[in-house]
Formats: structure tokens, C-alpha cells, sequence
């Protein structure tokens, strides 16, 4: 049963999930899914919870997965990793010391992967994550919606997209948005640089020239703290009850997630 979700490539690995013989889609617009799957029932409807209800009342309900329990074993096996302890521990950071009513905004970069994907607080219509490619920089100039509401903020970011619109920090400066910029520092396209890598090319045009970020947030009168994972949940409570913006930098290594593309492959 497939909830509004149109399967495309970011969603399905590229169109190469082996999907059930029997599709239900449930769609507002049913068409741009069915542009990538052939579903055997379509219902037309904006009202997905009014159909879930109808399909809670029908007798006979299959053995369904238990959705939590499966994402709990799975986010302790990660974090048991090599490849996802520090991941993991950035988004148990997160989940500890932001609160549930506060915003969050991801920029394409391995932070706001980590983050987007595998946060598990509730946070309905808080997050905004942009999916899909070619969305790098779309972080610091949508995380000023939010806090310009007075809604504290969490901006999860990379310095290559920060790098598209820093003048914005004039904005947070002077209009003092209750923004936090949890700004990650690896010294450029960290998941292009990944992508070269699993590619076996060189690596070319990945590492950056980045400007000294502290010498950056006091140029603009607003707040810095280099932090690190270990320290990093008892930072962020702190900023978020600040009505001021602040930088907050790490920079420490963070391997890909498994729902980035050049992972997909793995088994």
C-alpha cells in the first residue's frame, strides 16, 4: 500500500526495489506514481487518514511488521558499526537535546543525511529535508522560514552548502533569528569525495577553501562553539533555549549513511 509517495529514484534505489505482486496506491495525484509503478488499485483521495481508518476497521489484518521494533534493531545495529557509530551518534545527539517542538532543517550533506533519515523523534510537518539531487545550499536560506516565525531552529549542515548563501548570517544577525547552525567541517563535498572514492576516480573538484568559522560567526556578532559528539547533545540543549543565532562546528569524520546512492550496492 503505497501513502503519497510517488517511488521515484531517490525512494526506490534508482527503480531497482523488487516490489509485491499486488500494489494498493492511495494519492491525491495518482499519476506521477504511476509513471514508475503499475498499481492493481488506485484510490484517488487527499484524505489518507480517512482511508487508513476504513482499513483499520477491516477484519482479518495480515501479519504486519512491527515497524518500530524493526527500527529499533536496526538503528543498535548501525550504531554498533564502524561505518555508523559516529552517524548515529549525531542523530542520538540530536534526538536528546532538541525539543520535539522546535524546527529542523537539513541541507544535502552527510549531517543532513544521517539526520533526515534516521531521527526518530515525531516532529509532524518540523523537518525539512530536501530530497532529491541537485538541492545542495537549500539549508541556510530555508532555515531562516522557521526562525523568522520565532520558531527555534536547527539548521544540520556541511560547509560546502553553507558556502552557497553565507550572506544570509547578515539576516540572522540582524534580525537576531533563534537559528542554531549545527555546521559540519569536512573540508569540502565530503559525499561527492565518497562518491569518487567508491567510483575509484581521482578526486577532483571536492576540497574546498573554507574561511576560518569562527573568525566568520564573530565578524557577524554571532555566537561560535567548536564542539565534538562526545560533547555535542549538552551544546545543542543549551542553544536551543537561546533566542539568538549561533554556529555550532564538528569535525569529526561521519561515514555515509546506507540510504546515500553509492551505498545502495552494499549488502
Amino acid at each position: 500500500m503505497v501513502f503519497g509517495s510517488q517511488l521515484d529514484g531517490m525512494n526506490t534505489k534508482n527503480w531497482s526495489i523488487n516490489f509485491p505482486k499486488k500494489i494498493v496506491l492511495i494519492d491525491a495525484n495518482p499519476q506521477i506514481a504511476l509513471r514508475n509503478i503499475s498499481a492493481d488499485v488506485v484510490i484517488q483521495s487527499s484524505d489518507l487518514s480517512g482511508v487508513i481508518d476504513q482499513l483499520l476497521g477491516v477484519d482479518g489484518r495480515a501479519n504486519w511488521v512491527d515497524v518500530s521494533q524493526t527500527s529499533s534493531e536496526a538503528r543498535k545495529r548501525i550504531a554498533a558499526s564502524d561505518k555508523g557509530k559516529a552517524g548515529m551518534a549525531l542523530v542520538d545527539a540530536i534526538e536528546k537535546s532538541w525539543p520535539s517542538e522546535n524546527n529542523i532543517v537539513c541541507d544535502m550533506a552527510i549531517s543532513g543525511y544521517w539526520t533526515g533519515v534516521y531521527l526518530q523523534s515525531r516532529r509532524p510537518r518540523q523537518i525539512a529535508y530536501p530530497v532529491g539531487w541537485g538541492t545542495l545550499g537549500f539549508g541556510l536560506p530555508a532555515s531562516l522560514g522557521p526562525s523568522s516565525a520565532g520558531i527555534a531552529t536547527l539548521l544540520v549542515c556541511g560547509d560546502g552548502g553553507i558556502a552557497f548563501g553565507l550572506g544570509e548570517l547578515a539576516t540572522v544577525a540582524q534580525e537576531q533569528l533563534p537559528l542554531t547552525i549545527l555546521l559540519h567541517d569536512d573540508g569540502g563535498y565530503g559525499m561527492l569525495r565518497f562518491d569518487q572514492k567508491v567510483m575509484n576516480h581521482p578526486e577532483r573538484g571536492v576540497n574546498l577553501f573554507n574561511p576560518d568559522w569562527k573568525m566568520l560567526a564573530q565578524s557577524f556578532g554571532i555566537d561560535f562553539i567548536e564542539s565534538n559528539l562526545n560533547q555535542l547533545s549538552e551544546v545543542l540543549a543549551k542553544r536551543s533555549v537561546s533566542s539568538t543565532p549561533g554556529i555550532v562546528l564538528i569535525t569529526e569524520s561521519i561515514y555515509p549513511p546506507k540510504s546515500t546512492s553509492p551505498r545502495w550496492n552494499e549488502e
